[in-house]
Order: structure tokens, then sequence, then C-alpha cells
């Protein structure tokens, strides 16, 4: 066990190589032989260890038990349900060396019956897998919920899932005389990743090898990094950002050091003090993780150097400047320099990373007129009032971002249309079982990947504006529900990134949900500010101002405002509301 504080060793290691040619079980190999460690912090931070030479063995001892015990074949869907843990870790890396296709299961936001019905049993029906790797302290009370009996070796799957089977990591101990099949090769699927499903169903897009090494490696290489450099990530491995993190830091030669989803959720501070601890030259995370970080080091006056931290990715969401900022001025006095912070846009149909910008200068925004961007014109605008758009930096090499019409026409720079993707890291279409078409096309006639994001081009860097199906049409104006949540967000009592605005069909009423801990009567005066501000600040105002408990509010597995489903319980009557302005 290492000394917190101690900077680990660097050796070199053979050169990556940005080809897409390299396969998981290769980068490991690699690494194993380049002397690479990975550092897992429980929950009071405490280390383990663990050589990369070490996991690859651990890798190969799993797999031959999947082949040998459960007959697990090459491209056979293999499913993982468990918080972030060493063994976790080893039974990934042992799928990918059986030849299997990973897929990583969500754990719950809150772990309740209906979120894991929801989200467990419908990614194990669509990946038509048969067998369920499960943690041992969460399967008995998980995947019961979900249909799935509990955590017993072999124990067949009931309530619509006929013969899956969950077995507990204890089972994949020991080895055994099963051969191990050649390694996979860059283009066999390694994962099945399930998009965000913020605006619709979630569904799976096949990510093949040499795509989950090379696209996260190649923004490594980009921002900097070198072999021996230090990650830290808490991202949830079934969040792409989080499992691409981690396989492109062992492939490109990083030493990665990572903590539990849940153990940032409960302490957020625990994040930047393994930072410290660990000398990070790069960590990575959502908009909302800086908001929350900012909270803490306000409030927490004890000694933290940050100034190993070169590179700062904020990505998975849109990049909002007030909390960007506020992240860098509570950071800057415990060493941060401004110019590390790294707005990224990428998304699971593309692997990861489609844009970045790169560590230099501080994150830029634009100031643009809200009145001109509803009618998708970008003017700049100098006074205050108008809205802030984070630059997303330039494509990755090889990658093209087009901004087009509703028909796929290309725009000219500076007007707002779909944005639209070319690259190596594009999945090309979403997954069905017998390789049929999927119903809903991923890519239009050329090739190009329709993200259903809306944003512009400026000197060829690119500008997110928000989700096409998130859009609030009223009076034939476009209207973005981000300009409601942002401004909602400042007032008093109204809990940060978690207001949700949109529209009620079939009419030109437009609602703001917002999340508070304040009793019925501060709320709804709460209430009352945020419909001011709106008033005062933008074109439109919502019709009402539903104020919720706190943490009641419909998201992802991996934290990003569901505003279709949280305009579905409105309706229903499904919200725990604590009081209504209108």
């Amino acid at each position: 066990m290492t000394t917190l504080g101690t900077a680990p060793p660097r050796a070199t290691v053979p050169p990556w190589s940005p080809d897409g040619r390299t396969t998981i079980v290769e980068g490991l190999d690699r690494a194993a032989a380049g002397g690479r460690r990975l550092v897992f912090l429980d929950g009071d931070l405490t280390p383990q260890v663990f050589p990369m030479a070490e996991l690859a063995r651990w890798s190969e001892q799993r797999a031959r038990v999947l082949i040998g015990q459960f007959g697990v074949a090459p491209g056979e869907r293999v499913c993982v349900f468990g918080p972030t843990s060493p063994a976790l870790l080893a039974t990934l890396l042992g799928i990918w060396r059986a030849g299997a296709v990973a897929v990583v299961l969500p754990m719950p936001r809150r772990l309740d019956a209906a979120s894991l019905r929801r989200d467990v049993a419908s990614r194990v029906a669509a990946a038509q897998s048969r067998l369920v790797l499960a943690d041992a302290g969460v399967a008995g009370a998980g995947l019961a919920g979900a249909g799935l009996a509990g955590a017993g070796l072999a124990t067949p799957a009931t309530a619509g899932l006929p013969g899956v089977t969950v077995v507990t990591d204890d089972a994949l101990h020991g080895g055994g005389p099963a051969a191990l099949p050649a390694g996979p090769g860059p283009d066999d699927v390694a994962l099945l990743q399930f998009t965000s499903g913020t605006t619709a169903t979630s569904r799976a897009v096949a990510l093949r090898h040499g795509q989950m090494v090379a696209n996260p490696a190649q923004v490594y290489h980009l921002v900097g990094m070198e072999p021996g450099d230090t990650v830290v990530s808490w991202l949830p491995l079934y969040h792409d950002m989080g499992v691409m993190t981690l396989v492109g830091a062992i492939a490109a030669g990083l030493n990665p050091c990572v903590l539990a989803t849940e153990t940032f959720i409960n302490r957020p501070a625990v994040w930047l003090r393994a930072v410290a601890a660990h000398h990070a030259a790069i960590t990575v995370a959502p908009n909302f993780a800086y908001g929350l970080a900012a909270n803490h080091l306000a409030l927490d006056p004890s000694p933290l150097d940050l100034s190993s931290l070169r590179c700062v990715v904020n990505g998975a969401e849109v990049v909002d400047r007030r909390t960007l900022e506020r992240f860098v001025a509570a950071a800057a006095p415990r060493g941060l320099a401004p110019e590390a912070m790294c707005p990224m846009y990428g998304l699971a149909e593309a692997t990861l990373a489609v844009s970045l910008t790169l560590p230099g200068e501080p994150a830029r925004f634009l100031r643009v007129a809200r009145d001109a961007l509803e009618d998708g014109r970008v003017v700049e605008q100098a006074a205050d009032g108008g809205r802030d758009i984070a630059c997303c930096g330039t494509p990755l090499p090889g990658t093209a971002v087009i901004i087009t019409d509703e028909a796929g026409r290309q725009l000219p720079e500076r007007t707002v249309g779909e944005v639209r993707v070319l690259g190596p890291g594009v999945v090309g279409r979403y997954w069905t079982p017998d390789g049929s078409p999927h119903p809903q096309p991923m890519c239009d006639a050329e090739g190009r990947l329709a993200t259903g994001d809306l944003g512009f081009l400026s000197d060829g860097e690119l500008y997110l504006c928000g989700r096409k199906k998130d859009m609030v049409i009223v009076g034939g104006r476009n209207l973005y529900p981000e300009d409601y949540e942002s401004l909602a967000e400042r007032v008093p009592g109204v809990r940060t990134g978690n207001v949700m605005a949109f529209a009620l069909p079939d009419s030109e009423r437009m609602v703001v949900v917002a999340e508070t801990r304040l009793a019925a009567a501060e709320a709804e005066a709460a209430g009352r500010q945020i419909l001011d501000t709106l008033r005062r600040e933008l074109s439109y105002a919502p019709h009402e101002a539903v104020l919720v408990r706190a943490g009641s509010l419909p998201k992802t597995s991996s934290g990003k405002r569901c505003r279709q489903r949280c305009r579905s319980e409105y309706q229903q009557g499904r919200l725990s509301i604590v009081a209504v302005a209108r």
C-alpha cells in the first residue's frame, strides 16, 4: 500500500498509436509491461494499489472461469452490476479478455424497485444477455426488485427474463483449466453503451475495442498528458465518460486513481482531496460536479494543493459559466491555474469526445443576444442580459462537425442548427440483437451522426445551445429551457442543477420546476421570486413555478435532467410538490 501524497514513478511505455488498431487487452498488457498501476480509494480514501500486471492476471483468471464454468463465448454479452470496486474492474477486464461484450448496468440514483425494473431489467433484455455478474453487497437488494432472482450461483431469473443467471463475484475466483481464446481484434465489439435517455428511451450503441482505446487516449494526448501521469475519476462505469476515462488512461500509459461514484455523491469534497493527495495531472467530470466542488471549497478552509492539475475536463452536459467561474475562483487559491479548465463536447454515439478545448488559456464564452438566438442567429451582446455559451473547442483530428438545418443542409458559421458529426468515433447505428436496422436511424444518408443537439460554429469552434427535443416553442419562437433554469437557480433556496423548464403540449403554457429544501411558505416566496426574475430577464414568462422536494426530480443514471419525464410527472400529478407560485 502506498503512502498518500507519494507521486507514482514514471517508466517508459511503448507509444500508443492513434490509428484505432489497438484493443483494450493490448492496452492493459502494454500498461503492465510499463509498470503502470491502478489505485482504488475506499470511502475513507484509503488506497489499494494494484499493479497493472496483477490486474492482467486477474482478468485472465476471470476469463477462464467465464469460459470454463459459464460457457461464455466471444461476442456474447455479459452484464455487470455493482458499485465501482477493484473486483468490478477486474471482472470488466476479464470479460474483454474472454472476447465477450460488457454491458455495465446502472446503479440507480435511489435504490427503488421502479428504477431497477426500468434501468436494469430492460437493459438485460435489450442486450439479450444470459449472465449477470453482480456485486454481492447489492445483488440481493437490487436485482430482486428488477425481476431478477437473488445473488446465488446459477440462479434463474424470473418475472419476464427467463434464462438469465445471476452470479456474484465470489464465483469468479480461482481460474481454471479453460483455454483462453486469441485476443479480440480492434474491430470486435467490446461494450454495449446505453445512451443517456434524457429525451427518449435509452438505446444501446456497440462500441469496438479500437474506438474505446483511440478516442479517449487521443483526448489525453491532445491535452498534453504523458505516460506516468495520474488521472483521478469518480465517474460511474455505466456512463460513457466513466468507462472511457478508465480505458483510455490504461491505454495511454496513465495511472488511474479511482473512487466509487457513491463516495463522491455522499461526500463531494473527497474528489479534490484525492486529486491533491495523488498529484493528479488531469480529472474529468460533468458541469454539476464543479458546482458541488465550488460549494465545498468555499466552506472548507483546510489547505489543499491542486497545483498538479494541468487539465480539468468539463463535459457530459451544458457548461454553465457561473458554475465554471465559481469553481475556478474557489480553486485558484489552492494552486489551480484558470487555463486548466477545458470544456468538451461528446456523446455515446460518438464513443466519447467530439470536440475539446485545450489547456493554455481560460475557458471562453460567447455572450449572445437571446432574442436573436430564438431566431437561430448569433449576435454578440456586450451588455448584461445576454446568454453566455461555452466554447467546446475544435473537433478531434479526423473528426468533422457540421451544423445543418432540418433538411440536412449545411449552415454558415454563427447560424444555429443541428450538430452532425463525421469521424472514426461515430458508431453508425443503434445496436439490435440480430443486426437488423434499428427503427430510429442514427446517421443521415451521408453518414453524418445526427446528434439531436443544437449549436453553431464560430471560427471553426463549436458552441452548444441545447437539445432539439427540449426546445420550447411558444408563439413561433424557439426558447431554450437552459435560459430559464440557469436564471431560476440564482434564486436563494433553489438547488443548483435541479431546475427543469418545459412547455405543456398543445398549449402556450410553460412551467418551471425547481427543487428546494425550504418549508412551504418560504418555498412559495422563492417561487414568486423565480417568476419575477424570469419575467424581468426573458422575453416570455412561464405560467407557474413549482417547488418540489429536494432529490425528487427525475434524472438519468448519470445525473442529467430528464425534462420530458418531469413534464409527464407534472401532468400526472406525481411531483413531490412543496409550493406553487403563479
